[in-house]
């Protein structure tokens, strides 16, 4: 098991890297689908998740955006960010939602756009909290974790968003242990502060159990 310090800084890492895969997929779909079919449900210009003149911004997401324009890299991590310190979750955690994250791309690569991020984000984020936790997690208990960030969301419309992912999914998630290896390490690469090197694999317990 990691050191608390040593925990901390894999899970800064994660979230970072996180942060960078999402902002590398927005700016490939702003620049390859002209249009895309996105289901109402993540579609922030019909469902917003945030209620008008929330302290978060949303203009990004919720397709008030000025046409053309794209978020910088610092808006795409405050928005990751923001929804995976708000639920809580731990590194191997992240390591499963964004497992989760290109398996629905793999099956619907075009769903993910910037007024469907957050609620895609949001729906692989509770799956990968579902899937660790030893205990119980309710989709009720996520949507209490992040109701200050997304002031528009229920528990209704959580375990809805949510439903939506795993019908996408063909209620099938992905679990070959070569996989989360292999996300691990591309987030970790991706996270690592410029300069230094990734913790050493040995040292990330998930992939030594």
């Amino acid at each position: 098991m990691l050191r608390a310090s040593a925990e901390e800084r894999v899970l800064e890492q994660m979230r970072h890297g996180a942060s960078v895969a999402v902002f590398t997929l927005l700016d490939a779909s702003q620049a390859a689908v002209p249009f895309a079919y996105v289901p109402a449900l993540w579609d922030e210009r019909v469902v917003p998740l945030c209620d008008h003149g929330a302290p978060v911004i949303s203009f990004w997401w919720d397709g008030s955006a000025p046409a053309g324009a794209a978020p910088a890299f610092a808006d795409v991590a405050e928005m990751v960010r923001a929804i995976l310190e708000g639920l809580r979750l731990d590194a191997h955690e992240v390591v499963i939602a964004v497992a989760l994250l290109e398996s629905l791309l793999a099956k619907h690569g075009d769903v993910v756009q910037l007024f469907s991020v957050r609620p895609v984000l949001l729906a692989v984020c509770i799956l990968a909290l579902k899937l660790t936790r030893d205990a119980a997690v309710s989709t009720a208990c996520c949507v209490r974790r992040i109701e200050a960030r997304l002031t528009a969301l229920t528990p209704l419309l959580g375990a809805r968003i949510e439903r939506q992912l795993l019908e996408y999914l063909h209620w099938r998630v992905p679990n070959d242990p070569a996989v989360y290896e292999r996300h691990t390490l591309a987030l970790l690469a991706a996270g690592a502060p410029p300069g230094a090197l990734p913790p050493p694999v040995i040292d990330i317990f998930w992939l030594s159990v």
